[in-house]
């Protein structure tokens, strides 16, 4: 599911002040949702869902993990370049000590 690129980006303290309205004081889903300028209850459903699920933690951010990811993904590639480029070396190290270890033998 490809996200809105014009979505409203919601803090987590709001996110969790939405919640605990709806969760812990008492108010109808509906009210909840207008009281924090909400303008329908699918967000706040679906934060309540993962609230549920995972705590605070499913009420975070997830973008930084996305970017963790591609931070990895980054760095994964730059060593296999690395890796490759030492593995070219050291073949062609190994041929040059076995030419020369051939010559040596071959002049005895």
């Amino acid at each position: 599911m490809k996200e809105r690129s014009n979505a409203k980006r919601y803090s987590f303290e709001f996110r969790l002040k939405a919640v605990k309205l709806k969760l812990e004081s008492g108010y109808s889903l509906k009210s909840a949702a207008s009281e924090v300028g909400l303008s329908d209850t699918k967000q706040l459903r679906q934060w309540i869902k993962r609230y549920r699920e995972e705590g605070d933690e499913g009420l975070k951010d997830k973008k930084p993990k996305i970017r963790e990811s591609l931070k990895l993904a980054r760095e994964e590639k730059d060593e296999l370049k690395r890796l490759r480029a030492e593995n070219a070396l050291l073949r062609y190290l190994y041929k040059k000590v076995k030419k020369k270890n051939y010559t040596k033998q071959s002049k005895h």
